[in-house]
């Protein structure tokens, strides 16, 4: 979008004060501030992001490898976390930007150790994330239209923050080469991560004095937390062409909740899939049966934006890939 910069000028030019009235004089220090920001508003958003890692890993016993990563990462905010505002209809919201938002910055410790030989293979991980301004998408409202904010939508407020976090979590697995045919392995991961030296939250609006009343934040989840997984799979290599795998996993119970956000249950998770790959002439194919959320569960995924809305129950797809 294309602004005329002297034509805004023109518009917040300040009234005469023909009779030096209180009222016009602060009417005209209101309109060169507004004058000021909207010509900082309409400048280039000009910023640069380093970011650099470093991974040493020790071999200290035969098919043992110990590794410990460390990261420092930036990130500038996007274009939609800055200047979006508008219905965001997918997820049910009306979300508003920040131009406000500074570089995000976070530095990470990963610790892994991982053993692998002809039948036995495993891996555990765990890792800290530091972050300083992280970005999230925070929601303003209680529930899906209230007294506090009155829209013909009903949509939740979505507003783009940050602020100091920090994140830490486990993930591992193990598996066991039975025969030719089955290798069945165990997995799990769980994150907790907490939004910490939050500013200070406008909780009433003067609207004649334009002046805000805040009142301080404590720490808490961040939004969208995933919540805990632990399960088991099974993969069947029948021969070269035909390959399968079972999948069973339990999602649990997520109860570290951020803001305006409600408890999500658990659920049980069972997937099949089946594959078969082969040529035809000059032609590869593969062709894969998936079934999927065969215990037709009602899963509500709190990580998403509508926590709320279930996902599909079971399901099945048929299909073909070719590559020629």
């Amino acid at each position: 979008m294309d602004y005329d910069i002297e034509k805004i000028k023109d518009s917040m030019k300040p009234w005469p004060n023909k009779y030096n009235s209180p009222y016009v004089e602060k009417n005209n220090k209101i309109r060169a501030q507004n004058l000021k920001s909207i010509l900082e508003a309409v400048q280039p958003n000009k910023e640069t992001a380093f970011s650099y890692a470093g991974t040493v890993h020790w071999r200290f016993a035969p098919n043992y490898i110990l590794s410990l990563t460390g990261t420092h990462q930036e990130r500038l905010p996007n274009a939609q976390e800055m200047y979006t505002h508008g219905m965001h209809l997918a997820t049910n919201s009306f979300e508003i930007g920040n131009r406000f938002l500074r570089k995000e910055k976070s530095n990470n410790l990963e610790i892994s150790l991982a053993y692998k030989d002809d039948l036995l293979d495993y891996q555990i991980s765990t890792y800290y994330y530091d972050f300083d301004n992280y970005i999230y998408l925070q929601t303003l409202n209680e529930v899906l239209g209230t007294t506090k904010v009155r829209d013909q939508h009903t949509l939740r407020i979505n507003h783009y923050s940050q602020s100091a976090a920090n994140f830490y979590g486990l993930e591992g697995n193990i598996g066991y080469q039975f025969n030719s045919v089955y290798h069945g392995s165990l997995f799990g991961d769980y994150v907790k991560g907490r939004l910490t030296n939050l500013p200070d939250a406008v909780i009433a609006y003067d609207i004649w004095n334009r002046e805000p009343t805040l009142a301080p934040q404590k720490d808490r989840y961040t939004p969208r937390l995933p919540p805990a997984r632990l399960g088991a799979a099974k993969k069947l290599r029948f021969d070269e062409s035909l390959k399968g795998e079972i999948e069973y996993y339990r999602v649990f119970k997520q109860d570290n909740i951020s803001k305006f956000e409600q408890v999500t249950s658990g659920y049980n998770m069972l997937n099949m899939t089946l594959a078969y790959k082969n040529k035809l002439s000059h032609t590869e194919y593969d062709l894969f049966f998936k079934a999927n959320n065969l215990l037709d569960q009602k899963v509500y995924a709190h990580e998403t934006f509508l926590p709320y809305i279930p996902q599909i129950g079971r399901n099945f797809s048929l299909g073909l890939n070719l590559n020629f």
